[in-house]
């Protein structure tokens, strides 16, 4: 093959990530071989011990040289290196009952699986510190806000459990397409399926996977799993960006609500003043990352036939980066979160000035005084412009001018005694009243997501005690065979 053809198809540098798991899959499948009779004790001990060396020869060229001559990736590397060391008669035997095209979809998604957990761990851990921020700021005020201007009072804690809201169902579709990776290609062979008697089921338990995927074709050629991971993972980047882009604004020096953390921002090379918070600017940029990546991915597969096809190569350097960057990013989110100090007194100011306790203010005039809600819209919105017109807030007005202001909107007499007219205007009094799902119903929130956290820690702590132990399971099946 011409030499710039050859360089064309190269995956090394996607393969090196696939090392390991390559020769376990090679390893298993020895093993179902010999289960069918295909290798005698003997010639099975001589294949592991070959795969064993491989494991580290292959392992040093890689580290050296990224491309490997003669071949496109590791999986043909890998079957030399076992051909070399035990020989043709028995290591021409290793590829038999298999082909590339299902060694390479099992490598995927044993890799994908794994690392899918990786990212749901640090997505745990970036909601448990969530939820533990929310609990400790549960009535620090905040300002809540609509169209990036202030809009309601809430808390704090309020604000960060929507958050651990949003992640409970990003969890929750990342555990969806690790479900559906889990389960075996190896068998498939080609694209129809093999006539070699291998037990599939057992090859797939050896590997961690809860079943098989039964139909070779679709096994072989179908990527919809990769997308469906990718798109999740989009999803959860586009939340991590969403957070990302509040702290940023909410601990800016004019929304100083949070103090943002000295060990996590960069400064400028020329200002000696700046305090940038360039991690997160990553994580919200990466958002367009992981949203390109799954585009592509969809482009790369939208018009291919059945049947393994090389264009199918493209989705791993996708796949692989999606994976590093999302959890990379929940780390950082993370660090944020668990470093997050408020700055006392700040979001008061923010709120009084955005004229925060409005609808408060209506909602009471309607609920307490039986008037109906659009003329007493029209009238609180008459009362804050001309409020604003004069740069006072709702606390530096009289209940006599604001009952004269609000009679003359709703066109009837309306009187605030002094006392009612604090309490309409209380910022923390009107965030307790709002009790459905707002910063008044904080105890239930709480509990739901103390609930959701120990709901994602047990499937992640399940999970990863499922793939120890299959790991070392094939392990002992190796050493008890070598």
């Amino acid at each position: 093959m011409h030499p710039v053809a050859q360089q064309s198809l190269s995956s090394f540098a996607e393969d090196a990530a696939l090392l390991d798991i390559d020769i376990d899959v090679g390893e298993v499948h020895a093993l179902a071989l010999a289960r069918a009779g295909l290798f005698r004790p003997r010639e099975l001990r001589r294949v592991l011990r070959a795969y064993e060396h491989a494991r580290t020869s292959v392992r040093r060229l890689l580290s050296r040289q990224p491309r490997a001559g003669a071949f496109h990736d590791i999986h043909p590397l890998v079957e030399k290196k076992v051909q070399d060391s035990c020989g043709g008669e028995i290591g021409g035997r290793v590829h038999l009952g298999k082909s590339r095209n299902d060694q390479v979809a099992t490598d995927i998604c044993v890799y994908a699986r794994r690392q899918t957990l990786a990212v749901t761990a640090e997505a745990a851990g970036l909601q448990k510190a969530l939820a533990e921020a929310a609990h400790r700021y549960r009535s620090e005020p905040m300002p809540a806000y609509t169209h990036s201007r202030p809009a309601q009072p809430t808390t704090v804690g309020h604000y960060l459990l929507s958050y651990v809201e949003a992640l409970h169902r990003d969890a929750g579709r990342l555990l969806s397409a690790y479900d559906r990776l889990n389960f075996s290609p190896l068998g498939a062979a080609a694209v129809a399926g093999t006539s070699v008697p291998v037990d599939r089921r057992f090859t797939a338990r050896l590997l961690g996977f809860k079943g098989v995927w039964l139909n070779a074709l679709d096994a072989t050629s179908a990527r919809d799993h990769v997308l469906e991971l990718l798109a999740a993972l989009a999803i959860i980047q586009n939340t991590l960006s969403r957070l990302a882009a509040d702290l940023m604004f909410f601990s800016a020096d004019e929304h100083g609500v949070f103090a943002y953390p000295d060990e996590l921002a960069d400064t400028s090379s020329a200002m000696p003043q700046k305090k940038n918070p360039d991690p997160l600017e990553l994580v919200r940029g990466r958002a367009g990352t992981l949203a390109g990546a799954l585009s592509g991915a969809l482009a790369i597969t939208h018009g291919l036939p059945s049947g393994y096809s090389r264009d199918l190569q493209e989705l791993k350097p996708a796949l692989w980066k999606s994976l590093a960057l999302v959890r990379e990013s929940a780390a950082v989110v993370r660090l944020t979160v668990e470093r997050l100090a408020i700055q006392p007194g700040r979001a008061t100011g923010i709120l009084e000035r955005g004229y925060a306790a409005a609808l408060d203010l209506a909602e009471s005039m309607c609920l307490r005084k039986g008037l109906p809600f659009r003329r007493v819209h029209y009238a609180v919105g008459q009362l804050v412009k001309s409020l604003h017109d004069e740069r006072r807030t709702f606390g530096e007005t009289s209940a006599a001018e604001a009952s004269r202001i609000l009679s003359r909107g709703v066109g009837r007499p309306v009187t605030f005694t002094t006392g009612e007219w604090r309490e309409a205007v209380d910022l923390e009094r009107g965030a307790g009243r709002r009790k459905a799902g707002g910063p008044g119903d904080m105890q239930r929130l709480l509990r739901q997501a103390a609930g959701h956290v120990r709901w994602l820690n047990r499937a992640v702590r399940s999970l990863t005690a499922a793939e120890t132990r299959s790991q070392r399971a094939l392990r002992a099946a190796v050493r008890g065979r070598t």
